[in-house]
């Protein structure tokens, strides 16, 4: 076992299970937290593969509840993982911020079985956000990127980790193992 020594018993739960961020609470209100929080930690559950069609499948989701990205300057942090099947099969992962596709890292040979993505988005105003991805399949580096988006951020926003095989059929030829949502308050 390990110490959590110094994190509250609701934060040492999203280490456990996935959280809503409305479970976390100050004082006992119902206010959003403006202190650094893990959101979700959604990699020692199961893990979640694509189906077997050549349509999109939404591997892990997470929604921020609305108000999350209060004040300019707010941060979200996501980190993604996974496999990909050893073939050559046209693989591609597909994080997305509010339906916004964030980054696409590819997989289409048998030498590329792991994927991993690591975004930040910044509040920059009222609905408008700032982000910077960089990320890829083993062996392979898809780069990094950088874009706005246009979110509104009194509404709640949906974070998925979405998967396409455009070759074939086979089922599980894309799996996310982890998905962690945190969240930094504007200094």
């Amino acid at each position: 076992m390990f110490s959590l020594r110094g994190i509250s018993a609701t934060v040492a739960a999203c280490l456990i299970s996935p959280l809503a961020l409305s479970q976390i609470v100050t004082g006992g209100g119902s206010s959003l937290p403006r202190a650094p929080a893990l959101l979700l930690a959604d990699g020692l559950l199961a893990n979640c593969v694509c189906g077997s069609t050549t349509v999109v499948d939404t591997m892990k989701s997470f929604t921020l509840p609305a108000g999350t990205l209060a004040n300019v300057g707010d941060m979200i942090h996501i980190v993604a993982g996974g496999k990909m099947a050893a073939s050559t099969d046209a693989k591609s992962v597909r994080p997305k911020f509010g339906g916004a596709l964030l980054a696409n890292p590819l997989g289409s040979t048998a030498g590329q079985t792991q994927w991993a993505v690591d975004i930040w988005v910044i509040k920059t105003g009222p609905n408008a956000q700032s982000f910077y991805v960089q990320g890829g399949a083993l062996n392979v580096y898809n780069g990094n990127g950088s874009g706005t988006l246009t979110q509104t951020d009194t509404a709640p926003i949906a974070i998925t980790v979405d998967a396409l095989n455009a070759t074939t059929t086979t089922a599980a030829s894309i799996s996310t193992q982890m998905l962690v949502v945190q969240y930094f308050p504007a200094s």
